[in-house]
């Protein structure tokens, strides 16, 4: 019911009958989807109930050890028509980043440009979310978005621009590749897309730098030739590139290693001035979010990040001259190899 707050069960239709007693007991009277037998199939059980009913069916579900995790109002009314097939918010500290991504977004008028990918699959939701998200942080970090969907070259999008405090504007575009990618035709065909990400026992081998090359493809057509252009990548991989990004970069980036050398290493990519790595991470208390910058030594002077960009981003920078397994990634010197 639009109004009402969403409050996910953990467990089946037991768990969602047993939730369904304890707050008929406590009186408040919630409706319940994501049966078994619905025909409208839900990922998880859920109850709806009245917001001013929130705190007594959170203290209900509690005191009988009953594990659940809440929407806030914005999050309940994305789910409300969500075409979402997984378990997010799967914890409560992701339920309350969602809650205060979305109170981000209304707050900078941009709630009916998102709300349809927001409701939509789950990886146009989590595009969405990552690309929210990215301009959060940057505004955070002292960037603060000028302008959304800004015009780039050949007439295509960009998701926003941000300015720092020197005055200099940056183009900034988000690509969110996923797993999904790295599926075989084979896997593809017997339908590995229709299951979790991660199975139990399932080993394969993963060249995530193909998918970071994949990805600066697909969003150089964008890049103007007159402007900092910065690349984020906020992707779902296999691995993701929060593990050893510092790899990642060398092969995807900076690796002279023949057939398939670094984009980096030459001026075929020269009109974009930097890669950054972004994603996030809770330690069970809350959401927090993280990025490495790898910027580019053949960028144009017009298109390279602007000095304040890379001072701000100084512990994010990681210098290509320590990438490699036997040497730990260090922050660059003071003149930030520019």
């Amino acid at each position: 019911m639009k109004g009402w707050q969403v409050i996910f069960i953990k467990g089946g239709d037991a768990e969602l009958t047993r939730a369904m007693d304890v707050l008929c007991g406590a009186g408040v009277y919630p409706e319940a989807k994501g049966w078994s037998t619905d025909p409208v199939p839900r990922p998880r059980p859920q109850i709806q109930v009245q917001p001013s009913n929130v705190p007594q069916a959170v203290a209900a579900l509690s005191a009988s050890g009953i594990r659940h995790v809440m929407l806030g109002p914005l999050g309940s009314l994305v789910n409300s028509e969500a075409r979402w097939t997984d378990e997010y918010p799967s914890w409560q500290q992701y339920a309350d980043e969602l809650e205060e991504v979305l109170n981000w977004t209304k707050a900078k008028g941009q709630w009916n440009s998102y709300l349809g990918a927001l409701q939509g699959s789950n990886s146009q939701r989590d595009s969405a979310l990552m690309e929210i998200r990215v301009a959060k942080y940057l505004e955070s970090s002292g960037f603060l978005v000028v302008d959304w969907k800004p015009q780039g070259a050949g007439g295509n999008e960009g998701e926003y621009t941000v300015e720092g405090q020197s005055g200099q504007r940056v183009f900034v575009e988000v690509k969110s590749p996923g797993w999904e990618g790295e599926v075989s035709k084979e896997e593809r065909d017997a339908g590995r897309l229709a299951e979790p990400k991660l199975k139990d026992l399932e080993a394969r081998a993963v060249a995530s730098w193909e998918r970071i090359q994949f990805a600066v493809d697909k969003a150089y057509k964008k890049f103007r030739g007159d402007t900092p252009n910065f690349l984020i990548i906020a992707g779902d991989l296999f691995i993701s590139p929060q593990h050893a990004p510092e790899l990642h970069a060398a092969q995807a980036l900076y690796s002279n290693v023949p057939p398939h050398p670094g984009y980096f290493t030459d001026q075929r990519y020269d009109k974009l001035g930097g890669v950054g790595f972004f994603w996030i991470d809770s330690d069970g208390a809350g959401v927090q979010y993280y990025m490495r910058v790898f910027l580019n030594p053949n960028a144009l002077n017009e298109t390279a990040l602007p000095l304040n960009m890379r001072e701000r981003f100084r512990a994010e920078i990681l210098d290509p001259n320590n990438l490699w397994p036997d040497e730990k990634p260090t922050p660059l010197d003071d003149g930030l190899w520019a």
